[in-house]
C-alpha cells in the first residue's frame, strides 16, 4: 500500500525505475467502479489473487505467479474494462520538501524517514 500512495502523491516529484518494481504484482485501474466484476472475473481465471486496493481511485493490486508477469500484463491489457495495467513499480520522491524547518526535524532519523522517501 505504501508505494500505491507514495506513487500518487507524489507524483509530480517522483522518480522510479523500470527494473524496480515488486515481483508478481500489477495493478490495474479500473474505467469505473462498476468493472470491479471484469477484475473479479480476469482473476479467477488462474492462481491470481487482489491482494490491495484504493477503491475511491479504483485501483487494485493484483498477485499473479512471478514467472508469467508479463504475460498476465499483457492479458489484462486487452480487458478493456481496466483504462490501464502495469507493474507495481517502486516509487521514491525526488525531491526535499519545501519546508524551511526541514532540516531541523531530527525525529525523521529515528523512523527512518528520508531514507524511505528516497530523498537523502
Amino acid at each position: 500500500m505504501l508505494f500505491f500512495v507514495i506513487a500518487i502523491l507524489f507524483n509530480a516529484n517522483a522518480a522510479y525505475s523500470q527494473d524496480e518494481f515488486v515481483p508478481g504484482q500489477l495493478v490495474v485501474k479500473l474505467k469505473d467502479r462498476t468493472k470491479l466484476n471484469a477484475l473479479v472475473s480476469e482473476v479467477s481465471k488462474d492462481n491470481s489473487e487482489i491482494v490491495d486496493s484504493i477503491e475511491e481511485l479504483d485501483l487494485y493490486v493484483v498477485e499473479v505467479p512471478t514467472d508469467q508477469l508479463e504475460n498476465k500484463r499483457v492479458q489484462f491489457s486487452r480487458n478493456n474494462s481496466f483504462q490501464y495495467v502495469d507493474k507495481n513499480y517502486i516509487v521514491k520522491a525526488n525531491a526535499i520538501p519545501n519546508d524551511s524547518l526541514f532540516g531541523q526535524q531530527t525525529y525523521f532519523n529515528l523512523i527512518d524517514a528520508q531514507s524511505r522517501l528516497g530523498i537523502l
